[in-house]
């Protein structure tokens, strides 16, 4: 026995698709007006043990006797590019960027307040400012992390609010001159050593003089509490300088005590002082993605910016950030309804490219997320995740390097007279990392994406 909580993340504000738009029609009928999904999987207490096939038992005394397997049922599936998700509230913060030649233009950012521990802040008599560093610790990396990224820092103009939704594609007003900029070659696994302290891996950005005199003169009435410093000093917005190489998505922890912004000073009577503001779970934070598929390859851009679904798709891509996610439908599952059988287990299997040469650099998601497209255009969780999300499966398997899920359920309800509005193919908890991956689509010459089907002949 299992438990295992997960989520799966695509939102946007109309909550919706129409799942005739796009994925069914030829491409001069195509209108994808603001397309998003919302797919909120949470994994229940499930066997790990998988069930028998379905449909044996509709077969008395017949064991394995007239059972056959295809891998030929048509499949038609197409990448397309993600509207928003909402990055609110988050687990981790990304910021970051890197070029691919596969999904061209990728840059990560966040904006985060910062609050004080305690109220009434003092900073005694005759007070000088020393410096001020903005220190975030490493949670994770993505991408290749030799690659040094310049990050600047920029003060907001506009609040955020603890208890609003902000969405991975929202800005916030910010003064257009930066506080802070530094290069810096990431080491997120590497301690830091301070003044005799050993420190988890962090980032370290040294902010600029003026903002801690800024502090230091800004009279004790500022610092009476909370709400009344957060309106002097809305918080910070951390972005990338868009490198065009290489390079990699970094993912911060601002839960840590060691999230914050540390303001040095001195005064008539001590000259090592310091005082800190966090990014604690009582801060507004959110994430802000941007992508940018016209640096992207030729087959990216022909689903994803031309959205040109007609042409036999060899590839298909997957991406987390609101960056890219797959349609997939059966037109032809329906001729299955002629036939007297019992469908024992069906399977879709989905290799990764073997061209992609930046896989290395780049590592395809751990887990892949899957839910089907409702008649109104909502999602929901397939009978089979429900059921079992561990036998439902969709993790990667690296052995033959394929994700495989178990949706024998779902094929049963639609011979059983469901409609098919297709199914959505996501990354794992895209929200929070930038996992991509370049898939064999339906047409690709070698281990094309299938549909496996076990079956017993009931005449």
């Amino acid at each position: 026995m299992s438990f295992t909580i997960d989520f799966y993340q695509t939102i946007n504000r109309q909550n919706k698709l129409n799942p005739r738009s796009r994925l069914f029609m030829p491409k001069h009928f195509f209108q994808i007006s603001a397309i998003g999904l919302t797919i909120a999987m949470i994994f229940l207490l499930q066997s790990c043990e998988e069930p028998e096939e379905i449909g044996k038992d509709l077969v008395p005394g017949q064991d394995n006797l007239n059972v056959e397997k295809v891998d030929s049922t048509t499949i038609h599936a197409f990448s397309y590019g993600e509207d928003s998700l909402q990055t609110s509230d988050p687990q981790v913060v990304l910021a970051g960027s890197y070029r691919d030649e596969k999904f061209g233009q990728t840059n990560a950012s966040f904006y985060t307040q910062l609050r004080m521990t305690s109220t009434s802040l003092d900073f005694g008599v005759n007070p000088v400012a020393d410096s001020i560093v903005l220190t975030i610790p490493y949670h994770s990396y993505y991408g290749d992390t030799t690659q040094s990224q310049q990050f600047e820092v920029f003060e907001l103009a506009e609040s955020l609010n603890n208890d609003s939704t902000y969405y991975s594609d929202e800005q916030t007003d910010i003064v257009q001159t930066p506080i802070g900029q530094q290069t810096i070659t990431p080491k997120p696994r590497t301690s830091v050593v301070d003044n005799g302290d050993t420190l988890p891996p962090l980032m370290r950005i040294k902010l600029d003089h003026s903002l801690a005199e800024r502090f230091i003169n800004a009279g004790s009435s500022v610092f009476v509490d909370n709400k009344t410093f957060l309106n002097y000093f809305k918080g910070i917005y951390v972005k990338p300088v868009e490198n065009t190489g290489d390079g990699s998505i970094l993912s911060f922890n601002p839960y840590s005590s060691n999230a914050n912004m540390t303001l040095y000073y001195h005064n008539n009577g001590q000259d090592s002082l310091s005082t800190s503001f966090y990014m604690s779970d009582l801060s507004a934070k959110y994430s802000y993605f941007e992508h940018d598929f016209t640096t992207g390859s030729n087959a990216l851009q022909q689903q994803v910016v031309q959205e040109d679904t007609i042409a036999p798709i060899q590839s298909l891509f997957v991406q987390s950030m609101a960056g890219v996610n797959i349609k997939v439908r059966f037109p032809h599952f329906d001729d299955w309804k002629k036939k007297d059988i019992a469908l024992n287990k069906a399977t879709l299997v989905l290799k990764t490219d073997p061209n992609d040469n930046t896989a290395d650099t780049y590592q395809e998601p751990p887990r892949l997320g899957m839910a089907k497209v409702t008649e109104d255009g909502n999602l929901e969780l397939l009978t089979d995740f429900v059921v079992s999300s561990d036998v439902f499966d969709g993790y990667f398997h690296e052995n033959r390097n394929e994700y495989r899920f178990v949706i024998t359920r779902h094929m049963q309800e639609i011979l059983n007279g469901e409609e098919d509005y297709g199914l959505i193919i996501v990354s794992d908890r895209r929200s929070s990392n930038a996992y991509r991956a370049v898939l064999n689509g339906p047409q690709a010459q070698n281990n094309p994406m299938q549909l496996e089907l076990i079956y017993t002949k009931l005449d």
